[in-house]
């Protein structure tokens, strides 16, 4: 971590001056002393978090402080805000374009056919591992590029070095949602992103018992939006902002384990014969596998593919079955949405998050109806590997 001391815990809602001059001064940005936690950077213990994530994507590239940092109460709450301050900043116009990756989270998907249409915008959707795709979609409207790195929950690869270059000669916004790989195996400001989001929730929190999220950019890019962050009010909670401090102090250990447990596990899973198809970066099989290799590095240039992997099941009982068995048989996993925690986790896609959604429609979003998403986590690997053995006896 960026700061080797204990950050205490401010609860304070508003803040106290001890006079109005100091109190003008501090509100109209003359001085810098907090004023009201709603208000971006406005606690200090949230501002302490921010400063620490915002060190996680720039310690390979240069100095960084909490002004590189906004910090919200939700991943969606982040995006969301995001596009509003861009929108009441005027960087967005009524029939500005905005190119999103697919496959994505779903919820991102309904923001971009949903919500940004009241914003006078709107959304295309193309292939991002192939930056050829995203070149054909750029249009003179195209303002922002939004990409998944990975993608939930296929886990393809969005080429960022390609589009970063394209954003830059099109004079476009480009942002990576980076939850699933994390900042310890890729940092996309590195490679000339502009902005970096993330669901805080996720591998950053880890321990699974807060909501929160974060964006992440050089100054020059934050202010494209963050002027409008005290009208929308999803604030972090200095108790949260406290809680993901503690969770940063085991940041690399938690990432590298994962990682290690992914790729071992993965590579077992690959020669199961019940499995039909193994997603996971790592491996040679991988469809995205070289353009994963020239992205994706830990901060200390050892390579490494992340935490999470997705299988196909031959068919959706399959993929139902082996997840009931886990649960039942396992110490450790828990059937459960999110990822990024200390235990291993899966969720069904189509039996859980796309439940509602037709066969026909998953396939035109690029998901496979028999796909289960894996976040693995830090148990030892034989362990694990033992629970999918047991589990995969009895399907």
């Amino acid at each position: 971590m960026k700061n080797k001391n204990s950050i205490p815990l401010v609860r304070d809602a508003a803040f106290r001056f001890k006079n109005v001059e100091i109190a003008n001064k501090a509100m109209t940005g003359k001085l810098d002393h907090e004023v009201y936690t709603r208000w971006a950077h406005g606690n200090p213990t949230v501002r302490a978090f921010e400063e620490e994530v915002a060190y996680l994507e720039f310690r390979n590239i240069g100095e960084s402080s909490y002004k590189n940092c906004l910090a919200s109460s939700s991943g969606m709450a982040t995006i969301l805000q995001m596009f509003y301050g861009l929108k009441a900043s005027g960087f967005l116009e009524d029939g500005d374009e905005v190119i999103s990756s697919t496959p994505t989270y779903m919820t991102t998907i309904e923001v971009m056919q949903k919500d940004l249409p009241l914003l006078g915008m709107k959304t295309k959707f193309v292939d991002a591992s192939d930056s050829d795709n995203v070149e054909k979609a750029v249009t003179a409207r195209t303002k922002v590029i939004f990409v998944e790195f990975l993608a939930n929950p296929t886990l393809r690869v969005a080429d960022v070095k390609g589009i970063a270059e394209l954003a830059k000669k099109h004079k476009a916004l480009f942002v990576v949602d980076n939850s699933f790989a994390s900042a310890y195996y890729f940092r996309p400001l590195e490679h000339d992103a502009h902005l970096v989001v993330h669901s805080a929730t996720k591998f950053i929190n880890g321990h699974g018992d807060v909501v929160a999220g974060v964006i992440v950019g050089k100054e020059e890019h934050m202010k494209l939006f963050i002027d409008q962050y005290h009208r929308y009010g999803a604030c972090m909670a200095p108790d949260t902002a406290l809680l993901l401090l503690r969770s940063l102090k085991t940041f690399d250990l938690r990432l590298a384990r994962q990682g290690e447990n992914a790729e071992k596990l993965a590579a077992w899973l690959q020669k199961h014969p019940k499995i039909k198809t193994v997603h996971y970066p790592g491996l040679p099989s991988f469809p995205q596998h070289e353009l994963a290799k020239s992205h994706m590095a830990t901060p200390f240039g050892k390579a490494g593919y992340g935490g999470m992997v997705s299988v196909e099941m031959h068919t959706g009982k399959d993929a139902t079955n082996l997840l009931d068995t886990l649960s039942e048989i396992s110490s450790t996993f828990i059937i459960s949405v999110s990822l990024g925690f200390t235990e291993t986790r899966g969720e069904f896609d189509a039996g859980m998050v796309h439940a509602g959604v037709a066969e026909k429609e998953m396939e035109e979003l690029g998901l496979c109806p028999t796909l289960i998403r894996f976040s693995i986590g830090v148990e030892e690997i034989d362990q694990l590997v033992n629970d999918f053995d047991t589990a995969l006896k009895k399907i």
